[in-house]
């Protein structure tokens, strides 16, 4: 059941209900606020600011929060029937957006959703650590790496005008 309880500002009054967590039959509200995270107290509990206060509270969490945490915003929320609000979570700033590295000289990329082409005018070089490909406006093919595995479930071809091993 609903408590009823006077509140008074100035020359106006008003009648608040507050819901008591017991009370089946009335939905508890919510509310949400921003505050910043302070640090944890000597139990481990986070502590907060809200903004727009002063008083710094010591909260409940549904996340982690470590040290390295403090100074961020943290997402208050705050039921009826619970004294202290909850932290539900960090608010992040705006991530960047990716950054595109306009290639010098004309470079051609064709996708139609089952093929990607790479189109490079003089050499496309390909390089993860110690491996790389390079392919050479002249035909010349270059694999390298520390170890080069071929595998093949049928034929494994090498053809060439001539062929040198070691």
């Amino acid at each position: 059941m609903a408590k009823q309880a006077q509140h008074t500002t100035g020359a106006d009054s008003a009648t608040v209900a507050r819901n008591e967590p017991s009370s089946p039959n009335v939905a508890p509200s919510t509310g949400l606020r921003a505050a910043e995270f302070m640090g944890l107290s000597a139990d481990g509990h986070p502590l907060v600011q809200p903004t727009h206060g002063t008083q710094t509270l010591e909260v409940r969490t549904t996340i982690p929060l470590t040290t390295e945490h403090i100074g961020e915003t943290v997402l208050l929320a705050t039921v009826d029937g619970f004294d202290h609000p909850v932290v539900t979570g960090r608010v992040l700033p705006p991530s960047p957006p990716p950054t595109t590295v306009a290639p010098p000289g004309p470079v051609t990329v064709h996708a139609d959703g089952q093929t990607v082409a790479i189109e490079a005018e003089q050499e496309l070089v390909l390089r993860c650590g110690e491996a790389s490909l390079v392919l050479r406006r002249d035909g010349f093919v270059e694999l390298c790496g520390v170890d080069v595995v071929s595998r093949a479930e049928r034929g494994n071809w090498i053809k060439g005008g001539s062929i040198s091993l070691n």
